[in-house]
């Protein structure tokens, strides 16, 4: 069920439409590095989700949008691993002091994906408070090896998937969300309200593909 968290977030937004309310829980700090002070500024505003860019350089985890920004050698380590696993310590085990509270941390690969993949696997290996507490997900986006390979990694690495694609049932148990372009489903650019054909037409989609991938297409993919 957790694969197909983005398309039911998405459906419920376009039928509530305003009428839904939320907290800080539903909040995804995008590029959170540039942040004035990276992941503690949305780690203290209980954020749901952060992302954080990263490169493979000379074996060293980079944080970095573009690769001219990698010489600052801000370490996903300093800015993010170390952080949480205070936390973690802090709280007992989870994240957050509330213990119903979940964090979500996307990786986006900017470098080669099996390469760099693997150096954050080894790397997360030396924190396994960070492994293994329930409150933490960490979710691969950005390169990605092939979907063929994805049961290779350990469980704790989950998955950012492609809404275009097909996959297999066991490929799907390792995707935590499925994303796409938005512009191919609507020109809104967030201002005022979601022109009404584009919303029906937009919901209409995200119920479909939410069924499809819900029940599973009679040829997925192996």
């Amino acid at each position: 069920m957790q694969r197909l968290a983005i398309i039911f977030f998405l459906i419920g937004c376009l039928q509530g439409y305003g009428q839904r309310v939320y907290t800080t829980t539903n909040v995804h700090s995008h590029n959170d590095y540039e942040q004035p002070f990276p992941f503690w500024a949305a780690w203290r505003q209980g954020f749901g989700s952060i992302e954080a860019d990263v490169f493979l350089e000379q074996g060293s985890l980079i944080v970095a949008h573009e690769r001219a920004q990698v010489q600052r050698k801000w370490t996903l380590d300093s800015l993010y691993l170390q952080p949480l696993q205070r936390c973690i310590a802090l709280n007992k085990g989870y994240v957050f002091a509330d213990t119903s509270r979940r964090l979500q941390v996307m990786i986006d690969i900017k470098s080669d994906a099996v390469s760099t993949l693997s150096a954050l696997v080894k790397k997360l290996e030396s924190y396994p408070s960070l492994t293994q507490t329930p409150s933490l997900r960490i979710v691969i986006s950005g390169s990605r090896p092939a979907y063929t390979a994805l049961a290779s990694y350990p469980a704790w690495i989950r998955f950012d998937g492609d809404l275009q694609k097909e996959y297999s049932r066991e490929q799907l148990e390792r995707i935590d969300m499925l994303s796409d372009n938005f512009a191919r489903y609507s020109s809104w650019n967030g201002k005022g309200r979601m022109p009404e054909q584009e919303r029906l037409r937009l919901l209409a989609q995200a119920l479909d593909d939410a069924r499809l991938r819900f029940l599973g297409r009679p040829h997925d993919r192996q």
